[in-house]
């Protein structure tokens, strides 16, 4: 496993080689052979066409949610799926709502802009809607830009980033890479799959610590449930499979409410999945970064 700080790789140590007396030397080859290194300053000039380019798009948001209560739970002996207290599943109540909106994304350096519309039936704009709230959903983040967030050049300084591997997604070899904080600023972290090809960010799997207000919401559940022996593992993961001009775009966004117990369980209390479908792009331009020169020669 391999730990790096932009700029700051902690190297692998194994270029260190034994000489005369005990004495090590570090290759000058290891900084340019570190995969995790690589992946960074890849990602990081993605995440600049990402925030430098121009676009205008929208798309079909379907915005499903389900509240169990009692609470569903795994039970890890044996793995089988159980209610929260052994309720019997023929007595739980699963409330399910659906949203259908037309999303639209509108970018213009440097931020962005996001409407949305009740989506009629044949696909045209309803009535605006002027926040998820007056509907009974809780705001989520704008995806788009989530990449940026966390592994833009800018953002990177404040990050310390480990390798955990590598994984397939779609036929594309990708590094898994965590970011931790180094200081209580920054309020969005996790784990990211890079294209080790091209940099390009296909999956989020956002810490419930970079929750806001993680502290509040953590005591508030305790309070909620009568409980104090319950910690937040509540799941955000946003994935991005829909590609134009080189920059990669949401397809789903999914909130696993979730917490475990002393007794090595997990509770689920709801579970929202937000899908992207049918991209309609009426403008993109992407800036063409320039290639870094050489300054040894």
């Amino acid at each position: 496993m391999t730990t790096a700080r932009k700029k700051r790789i902690k190297p692998h140590f194994q270029s260190l080689l034994p000489v005369v007396a005990g004495i090590f030397v570090l290759s000058q080859h290891a900084y340019g052979d570190d995969p995790l290194l690589s992946a960074l300053e890849k990602v990081a000039a993605y995440c600049e066409r990402i925030e430098s380019a121009t676009f205008s798009f929208a798309c079909e948001e379907t915005i499903a949610q389900r509240v169990y209560f009692p609470y569903k739970g795994w039970v890890k002996k044996g793995g089988k799926p159980v209610y929260y207290k052994k309720t019997a599943l023929s007595q739980a109540k699963v409330t399910k709502r659906l949203w259908k909106f037309l999303y639209q994304a509108d970018q213009d350096r440097p931020g962005i802009k996001e409407t949305r519309f009740t989506l009629n039936p044949d696909g045209s704009a309803g009535q605006p809607v002027r926040s998820l709230s007056e509907v009974g959903l809780v705001p989520f983040p704008c995806v788009s830009r989530g990449p940026a967030g966390m592994l833009s050049a800018f953002n990177q300084d404040g990050f310390e980033f480990r390798l955990l591997g590598r994984e397939e997604i779609n036929g594309q070899t990708c590094l898994v890479i965590e970011a931790m904080p180094v200081s209580a600023l920054k309020d969005r972290f996790g784990k990211a799959w890079i294209a080790e090809a091209t940099g390009a960010v296909l999956k989020i799997s956002w810490s419930p610590r970079s929750l806001q207000n993680f502290e509040i919401i953590d005591k508030s559940a305790n309070d909620l449930h009568n409980r104090k022996n319950l910690s937040i593992v509540t799941e955000m993961i946003s994935e991005y499979h829909h590609e134009m001009e080189g920059i990669r775009f949401p397809t789903r966004f999914t909130v696993l409410e979730k917490y475990s117990t002393s007794t090595h369980s997990e509770v689920i209390c709801s579970e929202l999945t937000v899908e992207y479908s049918r991209y309609r792009f009426s403008a993109i331009q992407v800036k063409e970064l320039e290639p870094e020169s050489d300054s040894s020669h």
